[in-house]
């Protein structure tokens, strides 16, 4: 499904921001004081203060003195964080002004700053998509800036002009939100009851609501996704044109696109407008998901890590097929334990309940931090973090080409 539009070609999507978020240790949210970043750096993504075309080992973002973050997400050429405060860090491209800076902001920051959250919220995570961003705030309400030809920011109104400041996304009063997802000009949003919101392109169903292309391809105003009765989600991720939702119970449905059978569920058609059930072997129960361009990867409550979707360039590791059409555990070393899984747009992340993290996939500009050469790796290499330093949380983002690691 990533031939979108000659536009598109370039582009990359977005993973989950979830509760627990994609790249969140199990466990208790621990602050963390060092930010290690790698992969692509043209336009300052590595928040180091500079500009080079990519770093394949991780390298320190500056970060402002004496700050913690919480989680970081990545998009197509920018990231954002969550300090412990509660505010919002950006750097990157502020093309469409996705970095939240206001009016007369900078073109790019080459290393974080604030966005301008509205006095008084307090942000508890953040979604990069490819134009736009997200941010969940502790009352359950969600901010949204950036890009807006497609409704993406969710204000009510598709225009052509980006907003520059973060705002309200015109949710239905009393709705309170427990997870977000953004994904190439299309936001999705979980309550705190199980219902899912959707608002932006829904040109190969991603919105969920039946419709895909004609007059329902946009709407700059979130619309419920019938969900099956007794159905209720709890975490979200997004991908190439398509959402994926973790429910209670601990199955994941999805909808959208399915050109690379990313969805998933079997099925022979490109598009399904409406959610399907992903087939999980029976008794499967998922912890986490995360999604990169075109590939998904699941966590199970038991500690195995499953996959599906696009495997050309192995990110679904001990699989030999180059398209899966429904969940197939993936090789990891034995002895193992995995608390987090990460994506980028080909790439594939697992962090290490002893602090290491574990990368396989593309690295043609570095994405999997582990120093190699090789366009490809199938096999799980070490990230090659500096030394005494442990990660807590990785980040990424399905519209990225490069990931974050959060630690001390």
């Amino acid at each position: 499904m990533r031939t979108i539009t000659a536009c598109a070609l370039a582009a990359v999507w977005m993973t989950a921001v979830a509760v627990p978020a994609a790249g969140a240790a199990a466990g208790p949210a621990v602050a963390a004081t060092s930010l290690q970043a790698w992969g692509v750096n043209d336009i300052g993504q590595l928040g180091n203060g500079t500009k080079s075309d990519f770093s394949k080992i991780p390298v320190p973002a500056t970060l402002p003195a004496g700050t913690r973050l919480r989680s970081v997400s990545a998009g197509c050429g920018f990231a954002l964080a969550v300090t412990s405060s509660g505010q919002v860090l950006s750097w990157g491209s502020n093309r469409d002004g996705r970095l939240g800076l206001g009016p007369g902001g900078p073109r790019s920051s080459l290393v974080p700053v604030p966005a301008l959250i509205p006095p008084g919220d307090v942000v508890t995570a953040v979604a990069a998509g490819c134009h736009h961003a997200l941010a969940l705030t502790a009352d359950g309400q969600v901010l949204a800036w950036g890009k807006n030809l497609l409704g993406s920011v969710g204000t009510g109104r598709a225009t052509d002009a980006p907003v520059l400041t973060p705002a309200r996304v015109r949710l239905p009063h009393g709705t309170h939100v427990i997870a977000i997802a953004a994904g190439y000009d299309t936001s999705v949003a979980v309550t705190a009851t199980g219902a899912v919101w959707t608002w932006g392109t829904g040109q190969f169903g991603q919105l969920g609501n039946g419709t895909q292309g004609g007059p329902g391809t946009i709407s700059a105003a979130p619309v419920r996704v019938p969900l099956p009765a007794g159905v209720k989600g709890r975490a979200v991720a997004t991908g190439t044109g398509d959402d994926y939702l973790l429910t209670t119970t601990g199955q994941v449905w999805a909808w959208g696109g399915n050109g690379l059978r990313e969805l998933g569920a079997g099925l022979k058609t490109g598009i399904a407008t409406r959610p399907v059930q992903v087939l999980l072997p029976a008794g499967t129960r998922v912890a986490s998901l995360a999604a990169g361009c075109d590939f998904v990867l699941a966590r199970t409550t038991a500690g195995s890590v499953f996959g599906w979707g696009d495997n050309h360039s192995r990110e679904l590791s001990g699989v030999r097929a180059t398209i899966v059409n429904r969940p197939r555990p993936l090789g990891l070393p034995a002895g193992i334990q995995v608390t987090a899984l990460g994506a980028s747009c080909s790439s594939s992340l697992a962090l290490l309940a002893d602090g290491r993290i574990l990368a396989w996939g593309q690295n043609g500009n570095g994405e999997l931090g582990t120093g190699g050469h090789a366009n490809i790796n199938p096999d799980p290499a070490p990230v090659a973090l500096p030394g005494g330093f442990t990660a807590t949380r990785i980040g990424s983002g399905s519209q990225a080409h490069g990931s974050y690691a959060l630690g001390h």
